[in-house]
């Protein structure tokens, strides 16, 4: 053996990964020492027969490589505890790996097994399985022999079901099902009492369940556990029926209940909802739950809160009137567009008598724009009954063949929901609700998951995280939506462009003028406000002379205002623009209907003039919104496309916040896609091009572009070769991370933020005149980076957002032991608004408020290190550099003020880092993250478990408030709370 080989033999240790090595090197198989041999990244097609040799070993690494197989004597390395074979080609795993009865974590991801791997059952002691990303489509039985098992990652595979021994893995913690075939899952889960994470997205999965996987695993477990207990087969759908007003749509349904004909019937306003019966092709009964909508004009944008794809959608018109007023082609492109190529539409012409024609329906148009959405043309008469019995069927063999038809149900949340829907009460207070579920043997926990899952269907609304409206279950949607149409079709506020004080509403839903049964009461009109809020339809803004007022924005003016705001607001500023195309399934241009609107209310905290009684530069197609330092945007809707052009010192973070909203709002319209263009701009208007700005760049295009190493794209309107760096280099900010160290950051941002101090101490206050354009682009980037940092984290622990809050500093307790070596130590926890990042007994100003001590065990402290280390990163860059809330105008005892106050948090940081080595060997607590890789299920369990305790001793979380951020969820002071409603 040479001599610089030999030397190697009392190696403990070795790391080889990410070289190029596509052989085993011999000399490793002499290393009878070594204990941890890491070979990941590598080029190695095959391991060698005498592999056994390496008895030693406990870690093995030898994950993205190009294995296709493994030796049989891989089984005698019977000391491995770990062992790594992600990111391969593996189709087949040897039956001896059974005997590594040591082996507490596999990872098989990402290879190319066709079969769970029998072998795997053997490991008695295994913790951690991950077989995610291959093509298994059965589980065995014998699962439930890991009895050890506590989190287990089986995503990215073909499962179409799970066996119910998978309910007895008790010890899990977690597992992974996402992006498989599931249609249900098993009762038993929910016995697997330890599990806290169940993820199921991208699953086929019932809509009942798929609604309680929106609420979290509690949800989802509680379902099941319902369903253990007893269930019931039902087969039902929903049907929903639309088309413009007086064409016909209650009679049409009253007449497939083989109801009499009612002439004069009155107009719906909203809409109904109640039950049809009907037979399918082999006289099996089916029920369709059917939703009657009103066809008024301001109604469309709510009714399509209500459309899902489990649902047969009928479209009404009158050929009387002709199929232009009956606006079919309109309400065909509105179910493909909200409910996509899932949507299974018959088109009904009413009122046609034998001697009538079907007007001027472009059939042919209709069926080569949507072929696979149309289920039919039909011609009825509610009057005489003509074509009735042929619809009906025709809707019955729909309904047949939509996924989930058929399917159990909880039995004891069955016969809630029947109850309450025979009683026929509009709403009830909580308790109620919750009196007339116990008398049915549920618990409130399980009622109230009943109550999230059913408005998730659209059944009933309550959300429990709303001010106001916690105390109360709307049980029918009809009563909702005839308040919210009242609203809207008010002339009063039609007039004022959708400005009502909360005072007129009032007037509006009890006016005395009505009916009893059609008036409100008082008692709920605060709810029915912040139904209104909730559902984006209108938002709050400053109390006028009326009191508290609101801006419906459906209401608005569809002229557009004067944008003097916008053309004169700091010319000299850098712009930034993007433009996004919406296409349909056809790939034609299309427009999300009522897109603005929402937006309109979902950005209200930026809107300018916003304090002056919501009369902003906003109207139908567009609005101006202003973020103060970080700059203003115009945000509008032309010809199928929507613009953002943003001016600031950095438009960079304002352009990424836009984006990011508008993009996750953009799902909601499941039959749409959308493509981000960038147009040439200010370069082809340096070179003089008069048509500078009218090229649009395919954004994702340019960013492969210059991946494979162009530098230059050509402008086909401008006739200029525009480089990449100008077109996307701030766009390429937004989409991947930044290259630059952190500490070159914190120098650079840190050295203009003291010269902004400078100015504060002569001026002896401060004013956006003061502040140059460098300056305000300083603080802008800090922002960003912190906000980078929190998305990164908060992407970590997504699920856990929606169960309590994340953000919190882990400090030394001195009244707790500090001997080194000693099991526990103290601790002192402090929970922080995860909006403006300061802890919350200084923005309450009570020292105790959102502090704990506790006493936690070493291990506990190794293995959450990762997020109490990048939480301390994260409130460096934005408590020291940026005090939180920091704008402009502020007198000098303001900035003290805030300096004292960023100064104790980043002590508390300081305190950390100062204890660590006393506390568990860390490394430095401003130490990268390390990825998704280092944040693993074992961290996670640590933040589980320190959640848990802060519960314990304080429910409300310091009186933190859950809000929605996109897609996820944040925890942020009161103060905060309506920016995010």
């Amino acid at each position: 053996m040479p001599r610089a080989i030999g030397q190697l033999v009392r190696l403990e240790e070795l790391a080889l990964g990410g070289n190029r090595i596509e052989r085993l090197p011999g000399f490793l198989l002499d290393l009878h020492r070594l204990n941890s041999l890491d070979l990941y990244g590598n080029e190695i097609t095959e391991l060698p027969h005498e592999f056994e040799s390496l008895q030693g070993l406990t870690d093995l690494d030898l994950g993205g490589n190009r294995l296709t197989g493994l030796p049989g004597s891989i089984g005698e390395c019977s000391g491995l505890t770990r062992l790594v074979l992600s990111g391969n080609s593996l189709n087949r795993i040897p039956e001896e790996i059974g005997a590594l009865k040591r082996l507490t974590h596999l990872n098989l991801s990402r290879n190319d097994l066709g079969r769970f791997p029998n072998a795997v059952v053997e490991l008695e002691n295994l913790t951690h399985l991950d077989l995610g990303g291959n093509r298994i489509r059965a589980i065995p039985a014998d699962i439930r022999r890991l009895t050890r098992l506590t989190h287990l990652n089986l995503s990215g595979n073909r499962l179409r079901s799970l066996p119910d021994e998978i309910g007895e893995l008790r010890e899990t913690v977690t597992i992974n099902l996402q992006g498989n075939r599931l249609t249900d899952l098993p009762p038993s889960l929910a016995r697997a009492t330890s599990l806290r994470t169940l993820a199921v997205e991208d699953n086929d999965l019932s809509p009942e369940l798929k609604a309680a996987s929106t609420q979290g695993t509690k949800s989802v477990l509680t379902y099941l556990r319902e369903q253990a207990i007893a269930s019931v087969a039902v087969r039902e759908a929903k049907l929903v029926v639309i088309g413009e007003g007086a064409v016909g749509k209650s009679s049409l349904l009253a007449a497939l209940r083989g109801e009499a004909f009612v002439e004069q019937r009155p107009l719906t306003h909203g809409l109904e909802v109640g039950p049809v019966n009907l037979a399918d092709a082999l006289g099996r009964p089916l029920t369709l739950n059917a939703w009657d909508f009103g066809g008024q004009s301001t109604n469309r944008p709510v009714h399509q809160l209500f459309f899902t794809s489990w649902a047969v959608y009928v479209i009404a018109w009158n050929p009387r009137s002709g199929a232009a007023q009956g606006f079919v082609e309109y309400w065909v492109n509105l179910v493909r567009r909200r409910v996509g190529a899932e949507a299974r539409i018959h088109i009904v012409a009413t009122h046609a008598d034998a001697h009538d024609h079907l007007g001027d329906l472009d059939r042919t148009r209709l069926q080569r724009k949507a072929d696979s959405e149309i289920a039919g043309f039909h011609r009825i008469d509610s009057k005489t009954g003509r074509g009735i019995a042929e619809l009906a069927s025709a809707i019955a063999t729909t309904a047949a063949d939509l996924q989930h038809l058929e399917r159990r149900l909880p039995a004891r949340w069955r016969a809630v929901m029947e109850e309450l829907a025979e009683g026929g009460e509009s709403h009830l207070a909580i308790d109620d609700y919750l009196g007339r579920t116990r008398s049915h043997g549920l618990d409130d926990d399980s009622a109230l998951t009943l109550a999230r899952v059913a408005t998730e269907l659209g059944h009933w609304c309550y959300f429990p995280d709303a001010k106001g409206l916690d105390e109360l279950v709307v049980l029918k949607g009809d009563w909702l939506s005839r308040a919210i149409s009242l609203a809207l079709n008010d002339p009063v506020t039609r007039d004022r462009e959708g400005l009502v004080s909360h005072d007129r509403l009032r007037r509006v839903w009890d006016d005395p003028r009505r009916p009893e049964h059609e008036r409100y009461p008082r008692r709920v009109h605060s709810a029915l406000i912040e139904l209104m809020h909730e559902f984006e339809i209108a938002y709050p803004v400053r109390d006028s002379y009326d009191g508290p007022t609101s801006l419906i924005t459906q209401l608005v003016s569809t002229v557009e205002p004067d944008l003097e705001d916008w053309t004169r607001y700091d010319p000299g500023l850098p712009e930034q623009s993007y433009v996004i195309e919406f296409r349909d399934a056809s790939d034609r241009p299309a427009k999300p209907e009522g897109l603005m609107f929402r937006l309109i209310a979902r950005f209200h905290r930026f809107a300018l003039q916003r304090g002056d009684l919501g009369r902003g530069v906003h109207w139908a197609s567009g609005v101006v919104l202003d973020d103060g330092n970080h700059g203003r945007a115009l945000v509008r809707i032309e010809n199928d496309r929507l613009s953002v052009t943003v001016k600031a010192a950095y438009p960079t973070y304002l352009c990424k916040l836009l984006a990011d909203e508008i993009c996750n709002h953009l799902p909601e319209w499941k039959g749409l896609t959308r493509v981000t263009r960038v147009p040439c701009g200010a370069v082809c208007a340096a070179a003089g091009s008069p048509k500078a700005g009218s090229m649009l760049f395919d954004l994702e295009a340019l960013q492969s572009f210059k991946a494979e190493g162009h530098v230059g794209a050509a402008c086909n309107k401008c006739n200029q070769m525009v480089p990449l760096d100008a077109l996307i280099g701030e766009f390429g900010a937004i989409a991947g991370a930044r290259s630059e160290s952190e500490d070159g950051i914190v120098a650079d941002i840190q050295a203009r933020l003291d010269s902004l101090r400078e100015l504060v101490d002569e001026q002896g206050s401060l004013t956006r005149a003061h502040v140059s354009t460098d300056l305000r682009r300083a603080m802008t980037e800090a922002d960003t980076r912190v906000e980078e940092l929190i998305e990164m984290g908060f992407r970590l622990l997504a699920d856990d957002g929606m169960h309590g809050p994340r953000l919190f500093t882990v400090t030394q307790d001195d009244s707790g032991p500090r001997i080194k070596g000693l099991a526990q130590q103290r601790i002192r926890v402090i929970l922080h608004c995860e909006h403006s990042r300061r802890p919350v007994h200084l923005l309450d100003g009570d020292p105790d408020k959102g502090v704990y001590t506790f006493d936690m065990d070493r291990e506990w402290l190794t293995k959450a290190r990762p997020w109490i280390n990048f939480t301390a990163r994260m409130l460096r860059l934005g408590g020291e550099l940026v005090p939180a809330g920091l704008r402009l105008e502020l007198a000098s005892s303001d900035w003290k003020g805030i300096e004292n106050e960023v100064g104790l948090a980043a002590s508390a940081v300081k305190e950390l880092a100062s204890n660590a080595s006393d506390l568990a060997a860390w490394k430095d607590a401003d130490a990268d993250l390390g990825g998704e890789a280092q944040f693993d299920e074992l961290s996670r369990g640590r933040i589980h478990r320190l959640r848990a305790l802060v519960e314990q001793q304080d429910p409300d979380f310091a009186g933190l408030v859950r809000v929605r951020s996109g897609d996820r969820f944040r925890w942020v002071h009161k103060d905060f709370a309506d920016r995010y409603r």
